[in-house]
């Protein structure tokens, strides 16, 4: 006589290697992809790869801003500028971390950030 080999079980062994590949496939995009990804934040414009592409759009729209305002390249446009001719700007912008909105210019100093990202931005941030 032939030994049978119950299906209920093979199906669960099957299941339950499915499960396992799937809790590697998650633990390496945590330790690998998502770091590379910068945790999935945006840089706010990345050079592309594509030779054909056009610059990114955040760098472009800065550009022609600064330009209208007749702001060297070497600084950016700050709300003290616009406050200095009479504009009031003000800006909502969300943290998700802390689920609440904050108003920009910021009131007091709650945020920290990396000096190494965008150099000459944030030396103006510091001011």
């Amino acid at each position: 006589m032939q030994r049978q080999v119950p299906v209920i079980g093979v199906a669960a062994q099957f299941v339950a290697m499915i499960v396992i590949l799937l809790v590697m496939a998650a633990i390496l995009w945590i330790l690998f992809v998502l770091p590379a990804d910068n945790y999935g934040m945006c840089s706010g414009g990345k050079p592309s790869t594509f030779p054909w592409s056009a610059e990114p759009l955040t760098f472009w729209m800065s550009r022609q801003i600064d330009d209208l305002a007749g702001i060297p390249a070497d600084r950016p446009l700050t709300f003290g500028d616009l406050r200095n001719v009479g504009v009031n700007l003000e800006m909502v912008t969300t943290c998700l971390t802390m689920g609440r909105p904050f108003r920009i210019p910021f009131e007091h100093d709650l945020f920290y950030f990396c000096p190494r990202r965008t150099p000459t931005f944030l030396s103006w941030l510091r001011r």
